[in-house]
């Protein structure tokens, strides 16, 4: 078992046929398109990972990664902290063809064997993770503050709506 702060890349191959779990940190700046999508500062994130062959004798993946990462609450546009535990189960395979025989409720990635980096078996996993909008769990903003009131439109503020079908049933009636 590997504790610790984990290396950028593992021989998976070895790691299957010896069954090592690997459980420890990543600095979240190694994974290069996560990056991109978060605030700083930048979090770790925990890895609990195991490698073992299967009846296909493809190595798999499996485990947990855990990280809190900051993110920009579109509400309120101010900082957030949001959880992100998600399981891993991948398989490392190493041509198109390989890929393209797997069955449809498995998952599939292509590296260079034996050796293959951590975060690329981990990054898709932790990006599909985040949330499509993210926002706070409860209400982020006074509601209050941001209400429209009446005494700032003026009194002399008219509100004009255009309608472009207004005419049309008086041509319905014509018709009739």
């Amino acid at each position: 078992m590997l504790a610790g702060q984990l290396p950028n890349k593992v021989n998976f191959c070895q790691y299957a046929d010896s069954g090592v779990l690997l459980e420890g940190i990543i600095p979240l700046d190694r994974f290069d398109r996560l990056i991109n999508l978060v605030q700083k500062p930048y979090c770790e994130v925990s890895v609990s990972l195991g490698f073992h062959r299967g009846e296909s004798k493809h190595v798999s993946a499996t485990g947990t990664v855990q990280a809190e990462v900051r993110l920009i609450c579109q509400s309120c546009l101010e900082s957030m902290t949001f959880p992100i535990v998600c399981k891993v189960n991948v398989m490392l395979l190493e041509s198109e063809d390989e890929l393209l025989e797997l069955a449809q409720h498995e998952e599939g990635i292509l590296v260079e064997a034996p050796v293959a980096r951590l975060t690329d078996i981990l990054e898709d996993e932790l990006i599909l993770s985040l949330p499509m909008v993210s926002r706070h769990s409860g209400q982020c903003w006074d509601s209050d503050e941001y209400a429209a009131d009446e005494t700032d439109l003026g009194e002399t503020a008219e509100v004009t709506t255009h309608r472009p079908f207004e005419n049309l049933s008086s041509f319905i009636n014509e018709k009739e």
